[in-house]
């Protein structure tokens, strides 16, 4: 898939992820953030629960350690698909689940499940954004934890307060997986067409390897102002502008056409 370049698409990029991975942490979240109702309304232990947490964790922890394997060798698209349409089907399995067995079978799916959004994420962003824009995207991504950890706490205490209990924030949250596996799986399509169109751009001749790229033609002589590259764009009045690239300084220059030079 080739790379993009333009700010449409670029934000296009990150609010799919975000979006995405936001939903992930609702369909993680909700078990712990309900811990304490599914404890007193099932009658279910301290200890059942926590075995319950635990297989969780475990194994999505340890699924971790292979995501990245998983990614590099099969499409991190796929993944991360899977990952939300899976926990999503497995939030349902936990609204209407009866035993503490059942539950912990349940969730240590959804670990595993959920292992294969993040790091398979990240490789698609890598493999579209050049690097520091990759870094850029994936830096603003983190900021899902914070909105993800409120989003469903909160989430938990309205749907614990409702007449439906505990039980509905799992629906929620498998739901919410859902959009989310839908935003991924559309918004990954829409991304891949804008990266196909095949748009002329300038680049080095040492390209891909050097992630130089203009989308108008640069020019050898170097601003004299800050001493950046400059452009050649067509001006208004059917002249050639030169134009400093560097965007905190713009400076331009217009010079005439070569046939205007001849006719002189």
């Amino acid at each position: 898939m080739k790379k993009l370049y333009t700010h449409h698409s670029i934000y296009l990029l990150f609010a799919v992820c975000w979006l995405s991975y936001f939903s992930a942490y609702l369909g993680r979240l909700n078990f712990t953030a309900c811990i304490a109702a599914i404890n007193e309304a099932e009658n279910l232990s301290k200890l059942e629960l926590g075995r319950v947490s635990s297989a969780f964790f475990v194994c999505y922890g340890g699924a971790q350690l292979f995501s990245g394997l998983l990614a590099d060798r099969l499409r991190p698209r796929l993944l991360v698909a899977v990952g939300l349409l899976g926990g999503a089907a497995v939030n349902v399995g936990m609204a209407v689940s009866g035993t503490a067995g059942q539950m912990a079978v349940l969730w240590a799916v959804n670990g595993l499940l959920q292992s294969l959004v993040w790091t398979p994420m990240i490789k698609s962003v890598a493999d579209l954004t050049q690097d520091a824009q990759c870094a850029r995207t994936c830096l603003n991504l983190s900021t899902t934890t914070p909105a993800g950890t409120l989003g469903a706490y909160l989430m938990c205490v309205l749907c614990v307060a409702s007449p439906w209990g505990w039980r509905l924030s799992f629906w929620l949250g498998g739901a919410a997986m859902a959009a989310g596996g839908a935003v991924w799986i559309f918004g990954m399509r829409a991304l891949e067409r804008i990266s196909r169109k095949g748009r002329k751009f300038y680049g080095c001749e040492k390209y891909p390897d050097c992630d130089f790229v203009s989308w108008e033609k640069p020019i050898i002589d170097k601003c004299p102002k800050c001493g950046s590259y400059m452009v050649e764009k067509p001006g208004k009045r059917g002249e050639v502008v030169h134009l400093c690239a560097n965007e905190t300084c713009r400076y331009k220059v217009s010079v005439p056409r070569p046939e205007e030079d001849e006719d002189q």
